[in-house]
Parts: structure tokens; C-alpha cells; sequence
């Protein structure tokens, strides 16, 4: 199966045996706040579009072992609003970013000189990148859904039924900067 920008297999299949687990310690960081919050439905809801600048600041924190904090989000913002056209601030919820402007981030701010972006790749390169002890930020649909924005986030492992093949049906953990602020990983979208 071929991985497109903005789409990535993450199944549901969580009741069966695993032959292999493989998970690397990323630290998990939500990306909001420090945004503010909007009520929706009675719900208060965290407003922020730092999901990429996030998904960057937690493989520093995995490359440097380190637990970031949402100060990092504000120096990124930061960083990104005075070297990227067209990115601002807004209040520290950011703006949209794209797989260039995070290449962008990660080497010329935090010094990530190999880092890189690719549009072809296979469940199974992000495995093999895993499995070597580098984690991958990858850009999906929000909620996997084919009708909403896209968003980034850090794949983090695998959990595979035979060890060392990779297939549809395993699944891929994920350390989605948007979905909670307390829980991590997330193996697949309704967790």
C-alpha cells in the first residue's frame, strides 16, 4: 500500500494477538494550549492549528531526551512567523503549515540537518524507519476523514501479528498532538 500526503493506514484491529510490538519513547505534547478555547455544542474545544510545529518540537524532544512544554509551541510560532512568508502568530494558535515549512523548521531552527520530506512511501518504509529508532511525522486527514483539513502527527510504532510483516490489518501508534492533551499513544483514531 502506497502512502499519498495528507492519508495514512491506521486500522482498528486491536482485539487480536501481536507477534511484535515496536514503540519508540517520543514524548507527547499536545498542541494546544497555549491557543484559547471556543465553545461548540456546549463543549469547550481548544483552538489551534500547531499540529506540524508540535509534531516537529516532539521528535526533538525524542532525539535530545526531553519532555517540551507549550513554551516550545510559542518559540517554534515564533520562529516560523519571522522565517516563514505568510505564517503569523495568532495569539500562539499558528497558522497552517505544510511538510516544507516543518522540513524547514526542524533544520534550520532545531539543527535536524538530514531531515527530510517524501510523498512515496510505504506502510512498510515507516515500519523499517521505526524499527531503526526514527520516528516519522506523517500528514493525514483530521479524523482520517476524506471531507476534513489535514493535519500531522508523530508515528511512534507499530504493533504487527507477524513479527517482521508489515499488513493492512496491523497497527500503527501514533502520537496525535491533537486528539487529547493527556493520553498517549493512540492506536488509531477512536482512542
Amino acid at each position: 500500500m502506497m502512502i499519498r500526503a495528507k492519508s495514512v493506514l491506521i486500522t482498528l484491529s486491536l482485539a487480536k494477538c501481536f507477534a511484535s510490538t515496536v514503540t519508540l519513547t517520543v514524548p507527547f505534547l499536545p498542541q494546544h494550549p497555549p491557543g484559547p478555547t471556543k465553545v461548540v455544542g456546549g463543549k469547550t474545544l481548544w483552538v489551534s492549528e500547531n499540529c506540524g510545529p508540535t509534531s516537529v518540537i516532539m521528535m526533538v524532544g525524542y532525539r535530545n531526551a526531553f519532555s517540551p512544554d507549550s513554551d516550545w509551541i510559542k518559540t517554534a510560532d515564533d520562529w516560523l512567523a519571522a522565517n516563514i512568508k505568510g505564517y503569523v502568530t495568532n495569539g500562539y494558535i499558528g497558522s497552517v503549515t505544510g511538510a516544507d515549512d516543518l522540513v524547514r523548521l526542524a533544520k534550520e531552527f532545531y539543527g535536524f540537518t538530514n531531515a527530510y520530506k517524501t510523498n512515496d512511501w510505504t506502510v512498510l518504509d515507516i515500519y523499517n524507519h521505526i524499527t531503526h529508532g526514527s520516528p516519522v511525522i506523517v500528514g493525514v486527514q483530521t479524523d482520517m476523514a476524506t471531507n476534513t483539513t489535514g493535519h500531522f502527527m508523530a508515528v511512534t510504532g507499530f504493533e504487527v501479528a507477524t513479527d517482521g510483516i508489515v499488513t493492512d490489518d496491523d497497527t500503527i501508534i501514533v502520537n496525535d498532538p491533537g486528539h487529547s492533551i493527556t493520553a498517549s499513544p493512540h492506536r488509531g483514531p477512536s482512542q
